[in-house]
């Protein structure tokens, strides 16, 4: 039902998530506060804090591959040192 909702309306979806996350918080504020706090806490930082930090982030990232970097091993010499985390394929 929760998927077809999404598919349905954005704004019905995001009306949902925040009644469930309101009735998750009533019932842990009656089982403990302190941890209804770190639940919303929790739940304010994954749904917030980290996406504006990540696209704060992307302004500063000068080379793009594709949805993510790849591993690319660093020859010197003969023998492979470690893993770059930029660049191509092996």
């Amino acid at each position: 039902v929760y998927r077809q909702i999404k598919s349905l309306s954005e704004e019905a979806h995001g009306i949902v998530t925040m009644f469930l996350v309101t009735i998750a918080l009533a019932l842990t504020n009656h089982i403990n506060p302190v941890l209804s706090v770190v639940f919303g806490a929790s739940v304010c930082f994954i749904n917030f804090i980290s996406p504006l930090t990540f696209m704060y982030i992307q302004r500063y990232k000068n080379k793009i591959n594709g949805p993510w970097d790849e591993a690319v091993p660093i020859r010197r010499g003969n023998k492979m040192e470690g893993l770059a985390v930029t660049g191509g394929r092996a």
